[in-house]
């Protein structure tokens, strides 16, 4: 107790002596303590330049949403277009496609959704001047099952969204996904162009992520629209619809004669495969379409 007459330390010492003793203040609960309580926030496929500046980027675009015009440009829409075989003779199938353009020794049968390129002017789907603030592409991607005499077992799919992890790809170098998106049982590159892949391995081999950046990777299966024979399987859906929000947040050089960011790299790849559950046959029946925009500023 202190003496009589003598002052009382105030709450600001205390903790100053607190601190000095080695304690820091009261514990948190058990439940703040558990590990992995506290969720991580969920980034985007790749940064520019950190995830400080992201989130920095992020919270100005959505404080200047409020006072500048928000524009909108179009991704190219797609309308029941057809997979491919991964290689001729192949049973198994897949339909890709790609943000802004298809780079140089890419898959050539990649869809290009384009959503990134645009003109000088001054509607409201052009820039003016010559830098642009990207903000996402959000786009939806519909999975359609469709009706055969020949075919009446569910199909299992693996949706994929990656990017290639280079900031700027140097000249004469590019990535291809076609065969370094998985990897194979050694850690070597893959890719369903290589000779021997099979719908096994597109299934279930991890994907490549020393090249890669992985935004999306998850299986779901779908049935025949309608039964064409015997052996039908009511269980699964036929139809799946993805959104897909593919962000970038940064300011960004379009280039005055070919209207394409010159320090921004927008190629998203999206792969959709397809395998036959249960018996040998082609995962072809199926069709993909697509709608989608793409957000930015200019002022």
């Amino acid at each position: 107790m202190p003496m009589r007459g003598s002052k009382l330390p105030s709450s600001s010492q205390l903790l100053a002596l607190a601190r000095s003793k080695g304690y820091g203040g009261m514990k948190k609960p058990a439940p703040y303590r558990r590990k992995g309580y506290y969720k991580k926030k969920k980034y985007p496929a790749r940064f520019n330049a950190s995830k400080r500046i992201y989130n920095l980027n992020y919270r100005v675009a959505k404080a200047m949403n409020k006072m500048s015009e928000n524009k909108l440009l179009q991704t190219q829409p797609f309308d029941g277009s057809a997979p491919v075989a991964i290689r001729s003779g192949e049973k198994s199938y897949y339909w890709g496609g790609v943000i802004q353009s298809i780079p140089s020794s890419w898959d050539t049968n990649l869809n290009n959704l384009a959503g990134i390129v645009m003109t000088q002017g001054l509607s409201a789907q052009q820039r003016i001047g010559n830098y642009v603030f990207y903000k996402k592409t959000h786009i939806v991607f519909q999975i359609d099952m469709l009706a055969s005499s020949d075919f009446d077992a569910a199909t299992q799919f693996r949706f994929i969204v990656a990017k290639s992890r280079q900031l700027a790809l140097p000249a004469g170098l590019t990535d291809t996904p076609q065969t370094s998106l998985f990897l194979n049982n050694i850690g070597g590159a893959t890719g369903h162009a290589v000779t021997a892949v099979t719908a096994m391995d597109l299934m279930n081999q991890p994907l490549n992520k020393r090249d890669w950046v992985v935004y999306k990777d998850f299986k779901f299966t779908l049935s025949p629209n309608e039964a064409a024979g015997g052996g039908f399987n009511f269980k699964y859906p036929s139809r799946k619809d993805i959104p897909c929000d593919l962000k970038y947040y940064c300011k960004t050089r379009i280039h005055p004669t070919t209207n394409t960011p010159e320090d921004l790299d927008a190629h998203y790849i999206i792969y959709i495969y397809s395998s036959s559950i249960g018996k040998n046959r082609s995962s072809s029946h199926f069709q993909v379409s697509t709608r989608g925009t793409t957000s930015y500023s200019d002022n």
